[in-house]
């Protein structure tokens, strides 16, 4: 669902913006497309963080890595918002996220598969790059700016999962049988 997030808010921003915020608010649509990949960012920290550090007693050595995120966040502040304003508010952001999930990845190697969870993060990556691109593709379509958005929605939806069960996603497929059980336990 994150990468799905993060390419979906960067395909509809061009006409979410405008719509929701008005003329004059340009500027954010490219902020959204510069925050938008802190949603998978944070999701692998998160993750990981709750679902190994926090469990195994590990939360100091957490905390030390939430410290240095903290610092690498006040040192690109400082470097980066004098010059390019909210834009280097939000590069300093996603750096600073960006640091906090690769020292949990590296730290928690021992735990997982990392090659497991890049391999399956490819696919979702694949997929929500292809719903970008046709996503991103409508924006220039002129009809109604809250039905042009709701049809982006519905059909970024469709070509994600789409390009999830031509790669053969293990989630995806997994879910399409349980949806096929139920329905034939009712027919």
């Amino acid at each position: 669902a994150g990468f799905a997030s993060c390419f979906g808010i960067m395909g509809i921003a061009k006409t979410c913006v405008p719509l929701f915020f008005g003329q004059g608010y340009e500027p954010v649509i490219v902020l959204l497309y510069l925050f938008s990949p802190i949603i998978v960012i944070i999701g692998i920290s998160n993750c990981l963080c709750y679902q190994y550090f926090t469990p195994c007693g590990k939360r100091k050595q957490s905390t030390y890595f939430l410290f240095a995120g903290s610092f690498v966040n006040l040192i690109l502040n400082l470097m980066l918002i004098p010059k390019f304003g909210a834009y280097g508010a939000a590069i300093a952001s996603v750096a600073a996220e960006s640091v906090i999930s690769v020292l949990y990845v590296v730290y928690s190697k021992q735990y997982g598969n990392v090659r497991m969870l890049v391999s399956t993060g490819a696919k979702k990556m694949i997929s929500g790059f292809g719903m970008f691109v046709v996503v991103f593709s409508m924006n220039s379509i002129q009809i109604n700016p809250l039905f042009l958005v709701l049809l982006q929605i519905a059909v970024g939806a469709m070509v994600y999962g789409l390009i999830l069960i031509i790669l053969r996603d293990k989630w995806i497929l997994e879910s399409l049988q349980t949806v096929m059980d139920k329905v034939k336990k009712y027919v």
